[in-house]
């Protein structure tokens, strides 16, 4: 599994199509949350997450930031972590903020509130 992952994250660099990585991302994410390696799986939504804030701070690549930060949330999504979930959203804002598209910004920023009311006390 952690093979994949690897690969799914240099893919992910190297800018390949969103989509057809967000499967395979979701399909490893569940299969770790079925074998009950919660550990393994949170870690990897980590590491894309860090990857999309790094790629927009020292390169200023959006597009790899954004394909990132969805990749992330697609294994938070799956272990149902909506805390993770309100980080990436405010990820994605950012990315967003940095091409000035102000109102996709504000909408990410929205979910983010979403998601911080869904967390239980």
């Amino acid at each position: 599994m952690a093979a994949e992952a690897g690969l799914l994250w240099t893919n992910t660099q190297l800018g390949k199509p969103e989509r057809k990585l967000e499967a395979q991302v979701k399909e490893l994410a569940s299969i770790a949350k079925d074998n009950e390696a919660i550990a393994q799986g949170l870690s990897w939504g980590l590491a894309f997450a860090y990857g999309g804030r790094d790629a927009l701070s020292t390169r200023g690549d959006v597009e790899v930031a954004l394909s990132s930060a969805r990749l992330a949330q697609t294994i938070f999504e799956v272990f149902d972590t909506p805390l993770r979930q309100a980080q990436i959203y405010s990820d994605r804002a950012e990315a967003l903020a940095v091409v000035e598209d102000f109102e996709a910004s504000l909408l990410e920023m929205e979910k983010a509130l979403v998601c911080r009311t869904q967390i239980k006390s």
